[in-house]
């Protein structure tokens, strides 16, 4: 069995807060996105809200013992 497996995924626009699920034979991450724009002048008031979700499912190919697995996130 590998001691390591890394994997690299690049999330734009996505929070610092990633949700990463391992089990035996995936890794799953998920995010969310939102952002709000407000734009205000003398006669007109421009307001912009977007938001979005991903969720990305990763095949390993190797087992993992998901209990002992760790992440870190650069």
């Amino acid at each position: 069995m590998d001691k390591e497996i890394i994997a690299t995924a690049e999330m734009p626009g996505m929070n610092k807060t990633i949700l990463i699920s391992p089990t035996s034979d995936t890794l799953e991450l998920s995010a969310e996105s939102k952002h709000e724009e407000e734009k205000r002048e003398k006669i007109t008031y421009i307001e912009k809200r977007r938001s979005g979700k991903l969720l990305r499912s990763i095949s390993l190919p190797s087992p993992v013992d998901s209990n002992s697995a760790k992440s870190i996130i650069q």
